[in-house]
């Protein structure tokens, strides 16, 4: 940043990091994989990153992580979902879903609250700061859809071949909308947009009226 005195002349410099959330799947609500806010990596410095800190999990991490509010989250096929200082590497909490069954998603964060959808056919709610469980809602069986929210409503897909709807605040169902065929691909080709995983990835939402659709 420059500045200028508008009496005096004089100038200034001053170089600072902008820090942004990167608080669900891809990022923003279209899924674009792009944060038009980075002015730290660069196609001339990205080859020079080095490991900070790793932090072991029992089982294989699936889903990409997340970042917001200074909080790192990222969800296990060991049944947890984990938040992690995202400069040391040191664990917050942990939260275990319902059976400890596999997660293969990515969270959502939104307004201080964590929305993960484990492999026990529910989408939960959590405190972003504390891990404690705020809500669970039932999405009709397991989910291998990234939640996405936007105004006020988490969007997730499962697979019994629906899209479902559910008040962020509550986790009261809003809506629920059939898919074609089942969402686990048995009965259709995978889509191009994802070739290797013909179920539901994560619902995205456009346009003003909040259309969302599933990739």
């Amino acid at each position: 940043m420059e500045a200028t005195g508008e009496s005096s002349g004089r100038s200034a410099q001053a170089t600072f990091d902008v820090r942004t959330d990167w608080a669900k799947f891809h990022s923003d609500d279209a899924n674009s994989g792009y944060n038009r806010l980075e002015n730290v990596l660069s196609p001339s410095n990205v080859g020079s990153l080095q490991e900070a800190w790793s932090f072991q999990v029992s089982l294989a991490l699936e889903g990409s992580p997340v970042v917001a509010g200074g909080l790192l989250y990222v969800g296990s096929e060991d049944g947890n979902v984990y938040a992690l200082d995202p400069t040391t590497g040191t664990q917050r909490w942990v939260f275990t879903s319902g059976g400890g069954l596999a997660m293969y998603t990515a969270p959502a964060v939104f307004h201080g609250v964590v929305y993960v959808s484990p492999g026990d056919g529910n989408l939960d709610a959590l405190d972003a700061s504390t891990g404690d469980k705020l809500w669970s809602s039932y999405v009709g069986g397991t989910s291998r859809s990234s939640p996405a929210v936007a105004n006020g409503v988490v969007y997730v897909g499962s697979l019994d071949g629906n899209v479902y709807a559910f008040d962020a605040a509550t986790g009261a169902r809003v809506w629920s909308f059939p898919r074609r065929g089942r969402s686990d691909g048995a009965s259709r080709p995978p889509r191009p947009c994802c070739p290797r995983r013909p179920w539901p990835t994560a619902p995205c939402t456009s346009g003003p009226s909040g259309t969302t659709s599933t990739r």
